[in-house]
């Protein structure tokens, strides 16, 4: 069976390559060789200097998309000063070979299968169409990565699968509404409108940040030896949630905020590409959700308390030692999950309408897309749901095309999770424990 699929995508690069004179499937060919191939010598790049080979990868993928491929490589593997690439870590000095990370490949490789699948979808459909398809996919994805990145780092950091986080999801998005229609007044000009739904967005996240404490001290901290009764009242607290909602609002959906400052479709790529339809929407929310992946790598990575955070996860008993109140960094690690649950919420209430369904909505392939990057990994969430994301647009739209259904589209998700969960039960990402 293998051997089969095997030969059908060489034989449709095969094709590609030697028939078609259009250049868009050449040019995505391009991008994708050079951005998997500048991630592994980038990542051999960083091992070289006894860095993350993880990092490394990222950064070389990232230097070929947005450096023209080749150029882009070039420039971070020879003309950065090595303390421009990071510190060097406590390596041996004798321990400078690279040495493949099996991460690097599983993360590179899963690139690569998203890269075919554009290159088929670009030889198969006109530029204006292409654009729509993936700016749709990345939107999808930034939609799930919302509610997956608290699931994602309260499971990494704490253990704790949270059920509840598709509720504080729907939270968010009813919280933004009612304080963006209590403004009314606000929104007569444009500047208005854009400081109302701010607000609006500060108070859904503020919400959220709240019931998280909540649910933490007096839900979730009683229960750390117990994760059976964890995952029982996360989920009883979700229906708590849902149940409420409907009483306050009704059961059935409110129209989407009227946010006309994002409204319409992108007249940039429309003035590039005739025939071009992309949601401003669709770019704002892909926005947001790539300042929350950078936003919050920053915030574990490179900040005091996320250096607490991750040595409290590791030694929570040296950390004690040191003075430092772990109980309440776990808090505030919780409470952060929440929010970003209940911001990504608020931000999809300007195009989804709220309803009491609407976490339920994503909370499945939330979870299938924590599980496919690794249980505990927020890297390889961040990863997965952009690739999750384009490759379900990519199943929904050949799915309509051929079939005249969203069949395919809707459980490409899935069927992901079972082949990687088959080949690499840790997910793309994860470890080994």
């Amino acid at each position: 069976m293998w051997d089969d699929i095997v030969e059908v995508i060489i034989g449709n690069l095969l094709y590609i390559a030697e028939e078609y004179t259009d250049p868009l499937p050449l040019l995505v060919m391009y991008y994708g060789l050079t951005t998997v191939i500048g991630g592994l010598i980038i990542s051999r790049r960083f091992v070289t200097l006894r860095r993350d080979p993880m990092a490394g990868s990222f950064i070389g993928f990232g230097a070929a998309l947005l450096g023209f491929g080749i150029p882009g490589i070039y420039a971070v593997h020879q003309l950065t000063p090595e303390k421009a690439l990071g510190l060097v870590d406590e390596a041996s000095t004798e321990d400078v070979q690279f040495r493949f990370d099996t991460n690097v490949l599983w993360g590179m490789g899963a690139f690569g299968f998203l890269w075919i699948l554009l290159t088929i979808l670009a030889a198969n459909t006109e530029p204006s169409r292409f654009l729509v398809v993936v700016s749709g996919g990345v939107y999808r994805g930034m939609l799930i990565f919302l509610v997956a990145a608290g699931l994602s780092i309260i499971f990494g950091l704490m253990d704790v699968l949270n059920f509840a986080q598709g509720s504080l999801f729907m939270v968010g998005a009813y919280v933004a509404w009612e304080v963006y229609g209590e403004l009314g007044d606000w929104r007569e000009t444009s500047l208005g409108l854009a400081a109302a739904f701010l607000i609006a967005l500060i108070a859904a996240t503020v919400v959220g940040t709240i019931l998280g404490l909540i649910m933490e001290v007096l839900f979730i901290r009683p229960t750390y030896s117990r994760p059976f009764f964890q995952v029982v009242l996360t989920f009883g607290l979700a229906l708590i949630l849902r149940e409420y909602a409907i009483s306050r609002y009704g059961p059935a959906a409110l129209f989407n905020v009227d946010l006309r400052f994002p409204d319409g479709s992108s007249t940039i790529l429309t003035g590039l590409f005739p025939g071009t339809s992309i949601q401003n929407y669709w770019i704002f929310m892909s926005v947001i959700g790539f300042i929350m992946i950078f936003g919050v790598q920053y915030l574990l990575q490179n900040t005091r308390i996320g250096i607490i955070i991750r040595a409290g996860v590791q030694d929570s008993d040296m950390v004690e030692a040191l003075g430092i109140n772990v109980r309440l960094i776990f808090t505030l690690v919780f409470a952060l999950g929440a929010a970003i649950a209940a911001l990504g919420g608020a931000v999809a209430s300007g195009f989804l309408a709220p309803n009491p369904d609407i976490g339920d909505q994503f909370l499945l392939q939330a979870i299938a897309v924590v599980i496919v990057g690794g249980l505990g990994s927020y890297s390889g969430t961040a990863v997965s749901s952009i690739v999750l994301g384009i490759t379900g647009a990519i199943a929904s739209h050949f799915a309509l095309v051929e079939y005249s259904s969203d069949a395919l589209g809707s459980t490409s998700i899935l069927i992901i999770l079972l082949i990687v969960l088959y080949i690499k039960p840790t997910g793309l990402f994860g470890r080994a424990h």
